[in-house]
């Protein structure tokens, strides 16, 4: 695996700023990105680490009825909802479809994008 620079930015503005240099990814959960870094697909000089910065986690309902997913909910979560499962049942079953228990409660929703 190849050398990278880890940056854990302190807001959202920030990690906003370090995601623009080229050659960088976020990391959410990490179950896809170290996956494919172990494996040689990708290989980026530069890590976000955004697992820690606030308003990430939560599932927010609109008042215009749409529904706002952060980049850190669980795909387990999501998928468990009752008003996202109400609205989107295809979605919520093909989020608890795709992969083991295990990693529906550890892989992100931003991770998976």
């Amino acid at each position: 695996m190849r050398q990278f620079d880890y940056i854990r930015p302190a807001s959202l503005p920030e990690a906003v700023a370090a995601g623009q240099q080229p050659d960088t990814a976020y990391l959410a959960a990490g179950t896809n990105l170290v996956d494919l870094m172990k494996g040689g697909v990708t290989a980026p000089a530069r890590i976000v680490d955004i697992t820690r910065l606030p308003g990430l986690s939560s599932i927010e309902r609109l008042p215009d009825g749409a529904i706002r997913i952060g980049a850190l909910v669980r795909n387990s979560d999501l998928a468990h909802d009752a008003a996202f499962e109400r609205t989107y049942p295809m979605v919520a079953e093909a989020l608890l479809a795709g992969a083991s228990a295990q990693l529906r409660n550890a892989a992100t929703v931003g991770g998976n994008l």
